[in-house]
């Protein structure tokens, strides 16, 4: 008996695996010989030119945001502040008083520029710079942090709570790896918090201060003041540092040849001596170098359909006396893809909006989009458009306005509401013409009768 519900049991655990091996889909982009993840908590890899993602360890999952806030912190400073980056701001205890952690030394009294606390920010990721800068943007932290709050939701990363602009540990301050890497996409469109971050060391002056100070960037792929031996010639801006809870975190940017990439690592450890965010990152950026090449899918302005068109005065072909239009791609269609990639087993299909289009329409509008894929697997998208502008024959577009207008159901059952009283005020007007005529007649008769 008690072999028969091993045996059982051994045939359904079996026929499990079998399943689930067969359910669960295997990617046919080959991304082979990728860097040991293991010393991070989450690690994101993607190109931001092509939206393809490379490597994602983590999601979903609640995070500490650590350094990563400074970059929200950053970029509401640099969207708010942009046009007075020479204006002095004079310390306050008040700007100031929150700050635990790392600092630039900020005294009340101290005056400075705007661009110099965005600088001990965003470079050199100093909290009572962030404080300070926090303050000048709306004149109170918490206000600053409800901005912050606002401008997480905004950009759809729905999941996030900000307590602070510093990063620092605070009970209730979280995040996931996927709305990092939205507020991290907006933060890279900004040029100037690209400009700032990218910055390997910055002089500043203190009103206060007989010398200079100067801000050294903390990204270590960057600069090698804070964190030696992980320069990364290709590594271009955002933000890094370390707090208990959220542990190693780098975030940057990279360019490579003509492609360029986001890297994120957050909760790395230091082991050995070495810090494992920095080194993830780097044996990412020199992956891509080594074993990646951006492949173009398809030309802009590749022809891909016909599409019927419907009034065209000119600019159509015409086949079996119905006119048609060009569909063509908008732009050059681009994949970020393994070297060893077959590029035979690409694929692609389209879908457009409508099967007919109507004149007039005007150049580059979009008619469709096009899908393309390696052995199944979705790789990118691109709009479809036409390519030149095609007017109307204004007789053709006047008559079939009429006929919509006549057969729409706003008139047309006006319309039949006419006809049908029409019909029952000229039945009664008849019947009562009728009726007087007969009794003209019965007069007419009873007169004569007399």
């Amino acid at each position: 008996m008690m072999k028969n519900i091993i045996f059982r049991i051994t045939c359904l655990f079996l026929f499990f695996v079998i399943l689930v091996a067969f359910t669960i889909p295997v990617s046919s982009i080959n991304y082979d010989k990728l860097p040991n993840t293991d010393n991070a908590k989450c690690v994101y890899f993607y190109n931001i030119e092509t939206k393809n993602t490379i490597l994602k360890k983590g999601g979903g999952e609640r995070i500490s945001p650590a350094s990563s806030v400074k970059i929200m912190t950053g970029l509401i400073a640099c969207e708010r502040l942009f046009d007075r980056l020479d204006e002095s701001v004079t310390i306050t205890a008040e700007m100031i008083r929150p700050t635990e952690g790392t600092r630039m030394k900020l005294s009340e009294g101290d005056t400075l520029s705007i661009r110099s606390l965005l600088y001990g920010t965003i470079c050199g990721g100093f909290n009572d710079a962030a404080y300070a800068l926090a303050f000048v943007v709306a004149q109170s932290h918490s206000e600053f942090v409800r901005l912050m709050n606002e401008k997480a939701i905004e950009l759809g990363a729905k999941d996030t709570v900000y307590i602070n602009p510093t990063g620092f540990d605070t009970a209730g301050q979280r995040t996931t790896l996927e709305d990092v890497a939205v507020i991290t996409k907006a933060a890279l469109k900004n040029e100037l918090y690209m400009e700032i971050s990218s910055t390997v060391s910055k002089k500043v002056s203190f009103s206060n201060h007989k010398e200079d100070f100067t801000v050294h960037n903390r990204n270590g792929l960057i600069g090698s003041h804070y964190s030696q031996g992980y320069k990364n010639n290709y590594a271009q801006g955002m933000i890094a540092g370390v707090t208990d809870l959220g542990g190693y975190t780098v975030i940057t940017k990279a360019v490579i040849d003509d492609s360029e990439y986001l890297c994120i690592v957050m909760g790395g450890i230091e082991k050995n001596g070495t810090i494992s965010s920095y080194s993830i990152a780097n044996e990412l950026i020199y992956y891509a170098k080594s074993n990646l090449k951006k492949l173009c899918l398809m030309k802009k302005d590749e022809l891909v359909c016909t599409v019927p068109i419907k009034f065209a005065l000119d600019g159509t072909a015409k086949k079996d006396g119905q006119d048609y239009l060009n569909v063509r791609t908008a732009s050059d269609v681009t994949a970020i893809l393994p070297t060893s990639t077959d590029t035979s087993a690409i694929t692609y299909k389209y879908h457009l909006y409508s099967e007919t289009l109507s004149a007039p329409i005007n150049a580059g509008a979009t008619v469709g989009i096009i899908d393309f894929y390696l052995e199944d697997e979705y790789l990118t998208s691109a709009p479809l458009c036409i390519n030149s502008d095609v007017s109307a024959n204004t007789f053709l577009l006047t008559m079939d306005k009429m006929k919509t207008t006549i057969i729409s159901r706003t008139t047309f059952i006006p319309l039949i509401l006419f006809v049908v009283l029409s019909s029952v005020f000229f039945s009664i007007r008849r019947n009562r013409k009728r009726k007087t005529v007969k009794e003209i007649k019965m007069k007419r008769y009873q007169s004569n009768a007399k």
